[in-house]
């Protein structure tokens, strides 16, 4: 696991997910004195993800003045069967970005991923 940083101080952690299991990232916005203009997850084809019932579940924070940040968390509802990019898409008029895009990567494991891994070490 390693953290995907950018100067815009957007902040995001590859993960290890389970076959079709239910996941969780979050993307930390920092550095940064206001709310940050819009925030959004895209898929691996690009594709915005919207809040639905089935399949994606995305979350905002807001804008935390305690520390300068702004977090939002996608929750994959059903989890992924092959390996997966997903960006976390920052828009801020402070910063004068627009659309930096942070990509998390879902690499996946299950018994015959973690048996192929065992047989190759």
């Amino acid at each position: 696991m390693f953290v995907v940083e950018t100067p815009l101080g957007v902040e995001a952690v590859n993960m290890e997910v389970g076959i079709s299991t239910e996941s969780v990232v979050t993307c930390i916005i920092s550095g940064v004195t206001q709310a940050v203009t819009s925030l959004s997850w895209t898929n691996d084809s690009g594709t915005q993800l919207t809040n639905d019932t089935t399949d994606y579940f995305i979350t905002d924070d807001g804008y935390n003045d305690d520390n300068n940040s702004q977090t939002t968390t996608l929750t994959v509802k059903n989890g992924v069967t092959t390996d997966s990019i997903f960006s976390c898409v920052v828009t801020s008029d402070e910063w004068i970005v627009s659309n930096n895009s942070t990509e998390v990567t879902f690499n996946i494991f299950g018994e015959l991923h973690s048996l192929s891994r065992q047989l190759n070490q």
